[in-house]
């Protein structure tokens, strides 16, 4: 997505800063350039192999310089970005193979040679059936 209007851009700079050991390979953070708005965008490492995807981040605007609710003119304050040094990322990324078993997945080979990938939810699966006791 394009939030508040910002340019398309890749980060190339992110750094994993847990990578969900505790939480059982669940969801993982990291420090990325990243905007609400940005949310089911794609995480990919190094070699490009997606590996994520963006669920949750960082309050993404501080005010500075005064007051920022508007109640006085004479101490109005400014939004600015909220900068965070790459050990205090908390962007959230869901493993992209917790991700993948909810969806069918279709490849279309086109006539032009281009490709496309079409994910359909899958029906939630019914509960597992009570056991009698014995």
């Amino acid at each position: 997505g394009f939030p508040d209007g910002l340019p398309a851009k890749v980060e190339d700079g992110g750094t994993v800063t847990d990578t969900g050991s505790l939480n059982g390979y669940e969801f993982f953070t990291a420090s990325t350039d990243s905007f609400g708005g940005n949310s089911g965008s794609g995480v990919f490492d190094e070699s490009g192999t997606m590996i994520g995807v963006l669920v949750s981040g960082a309050t993404d605007y501080v005010c500075i310089g005064g007051r920022c609710d508007g109640q006085d003119a004479s101490d109005e304050g400014c939004y600015v970005v909220n900068e965070l040094p790459n050990s205090a990322g908390r962007e959230g990324m869901t493993y992209v193979d917790r991700i993948v078993p909810l969806f069918s997945v279709t490849l279309d080979s086109g006539s032009t040679g281009s490709e496309t990938i079409t994910l359909t939810p899958l029906p939630p699966s019914s509960p597992p059936s009570p056991s009698l006791p014995p």
